[in-house]
């Protein structure tokens, strides 16, 4: 048996044991982020000047929203220089701007002197209020919570009214739905299919379009490789699925806006001329 003396020394052995392994970790530990941390701090985090910030901010904004901004800014500024207005936006007091926008509202009118529709006068608002926002302005247009710009925000929706009793709003150039018979003629007449390579592209475009709901031309022209995969469901039948970049819709702000299902493209097997084959025979899936 051993005694209390025994097992005392051996509790005392351990003890300092695990000392001594603590000690040599912990001196193992500081020598690897000594030596390393120059590395680290290399590859981990990149500089930046503080200009960077603004720049790389910009450069994510979406090209058209900033066009469209400007060009509303210049058309209230160039209505504010009509009333011998000559301060910048951000410059005018909100109850100033505030008068000023309501009357702006019921005065504007396009080139060819027609009213225009709700929602384009509704954007207009709206691009002053993002450009307000860019230069700190104190006060918002359409989220207001107080009386700062309440007229604007009453002006805008009786003018609303107004126009819809007029018969605007009705999205007079809305695009028309393609018919069947339309698809079909642009085959025929070999606008789309593989006889050229301006057919394949004309295809590639309008099944994109389509089946992806790809718009304009920036999303078409981000696609990457790989972006597209082959795939077959359980019955066999191939489709291709899309693996969904930055839309004008869903533009990575809200990392949960995402799509439940990826959209697919399935095969027409009654036309191999169409979708997927023409992808296939010319190398464009990964």
């Amino acid at each position: 048996m051993t005694s209390d003396t025994e097992q005392d020394q051996e509790a005392t052995f351990n003890l300092l044991n695990c000392e001594l392994i603590g000690e040599f970790d912990r001196n193992m530990a500081e020598t690897f982020v000594n030596e390393n941390d120059h590395c680290v701090r290399e590859d981990r985090f990149v500089h930046h000047e503080p200009d960077d910030i603004l720049k790389f901010i910009e450069s994510n904004q979406n090209a058209n929203t900033l066009k469209k901004t400007l060009f509303d800014v210049r058309l209230v500024t160039e209505f504010l220089q009509s009333k011998n207005e000559f301060r910048k936006l951000d410059k005018i007091n909100p109850s100033e701007l505030d008068q000023h926008l309501a009357c702006f509202i019921l005065s504007v009118r396009r080139k060819d002197g027609s009213e225009f529709e709700p929602n384009s006068l509704r954007s207009i608002i709206s691009s002053i209020d993002r450009h307000l926002k860019i230069k700190k302005y104190s006060s918002t247009i359409m989220r207001g919570t107080d009386t700062n710009f309440a007229l604007t925000r009453e002006a805008l929706r009786a003018k609303q009214k107004d126009l819809k009793c007029k018969g605007k709003g009705n999205k007079p150039n809305r695009s028309q739905p393609i018919t069947d018979e339309e698809i079909n003629a642009l085959y025929s007449k070999k606008l789309m299919g593989m006889e050229t390579p301006e057919a394949i592209v004309n295809t590639l475009w309008f099944n994109n379009s389509v089946h992806f709901g790809l718009r304009g031309v920036t999303e078409h022209y981000n696609l990457k490789w790989g972006d597209v995969t082959l795939k077959k469901d359980v019955n066999g039948l191939a489709y291709l699925e899309l693996n969904e970049r930055q839309t004008k819709t869903r533009t990575g702000d809200n990392v949960k806006d995402i799509r439940d299902i990826n959209p697919k493209m399935y095969e027409n097997k009654s036309n191999k001329e169409r979708e997927i084959h023409l992808l296939s025979t010319n190398g464009m899936l990964s």
